[in-house]
């Protein structure tokens, strides 16, 4: 069974052994690296927590975002929000940027200090291979079809093949 970015988003508040979601920011120290932004007005498809995102080249004031492509550059990762778990158009959002630390659903298996990769078409992360985009390292050992913490390197601006 593979995993599904909106599978590790579903758990009670009150629950006494919470599970780890996906988009939650941890290890905050005094730079927290994490900043507000609105979703585009024209985003057609919803946005998850954890999901990446761009910066739109028209944007001035409260960054405007929309999710990223295969063709973009990562901006920074929409952060948990346990009142609203699906976004769209117009919605702010708060962005885990380079340097945060969060929590990230991983399709296989990632060593503790690896490179990761960003999945565009699932939202999940892998190890990276030379060719990927590199968006972050792993900072916990990242068993496949669970969560772990991912330091975001976002702003290495490597060409995606």
């Amino acid at each position: 069974m593979s995993s599904v970015k909106t599978d590790f988003l579903s758990q009670e508040l009150n629950q006494f052994a919470q599970t780890d979601v996906r988009g939650r920011v941890d290890l905050m120290g005094m730079g927290n690296n994490v900043i507000s932004a609105v979703i585009n007005s024209e985003v057609a498809e919803d946005v998850y927590s954890g999901d990446a995102v761009e910066i739109l080249a028209t944007s001035k004031g409260l960054p405007e975002v929309k999710p990223l492509t295969s063709s973009g550059n990562v901006f920074g990762f929409v952060r948990y929000n346990a009142k609203r778990v699906k976004l769209g158009a117009g919605d702010r959002v708060e962005l885990a940027i380079d340097g945060a630390v969060m929590v990230m659903a991983a399709s296989a298996t990632i060593n503790a200090g690896a490179e990761v990769a960003y999945d565009y078409a699932t939202g999940l992360i892998k190890t990276a291979a030379s060719s990927d985009k590199v968006i972050g390292i792993a900072i916990d050992a990242i068993s496949a079809d669970s969560t772990g913490r991912v330091m975001i390197k976002a702003f290495d601006r490597k060409a995606i093949s």
